[in-house]
């Protein structure tokens, strides 16, 4: 099934130069649209922090660090989570990704980590599209997944 949309927006706030990362804030929330299970049944604001290094010419490091806010039987519970992404370019706009990423959550769960590739193409300036593959680390994590996106840059 399909889980739910997300919808957010990037404010950069510095340019990358030698060891200092370009470094923006997102701000998202999805929007309940998915199917059982994969739906969190209602809107889930995310907050995160990038920071993006170039590492030549077609090589990058992207480290995300934020918190979301999931619905919980006692309100909301703040999730914290982070990723970390390799990524090559070559040219005529496609991409390979190695990603690590995890959910820190709360109580007496256990934290839920994974690891996955995926492919990504630039069909325009605008718009990139992307699929991609993983499995999870440890108990919560699920034993894989696999998922496709769609992202649109609005023009300034």
């Amino acid at each position: 099934g399909a889980g739910d949309l997300a919808v957010g927006a990037k404010l950069a706030l510095k340019d990358g130069r030698g060891l200092l990362p370009e470094t923006s804030v997102v701000a998202a929330m999805s929007l309940p649209s998915g199917e059982a299970p994969f739906t969190a049944g209602e809107t889930v604001p995310d907050l995160r922090a990038t920071l993006a290094w170039s590492l030549g010419e077609r090589l990058g490091l992207t480290v995300n660090l934020g918190a979301l806010w999931n619905p919980s039987p006692t309100g909301r519970d703040r999730i914290e989570f982070y990723s970390g992404t390799l990524s090559r370019a070559s040219y005529a706009g496609h991409a390979v990704f190695l990603e690590a990423f995890g959910l820190m959550l709360s109580g007496d769960v256990d934290d839920a980590h994974h690891i996955g590739v995926g492919y990504l193409y630039l069909l325009q300036d605008t718009i990139q599209l992307d699929v991609y593959i993983g499995t999870g680390i440890g108990q919560t994590a699920p034993d894989g997944y696999v998922g496709a996106g769609i992202a649109f840059r609005l023009p300034r």
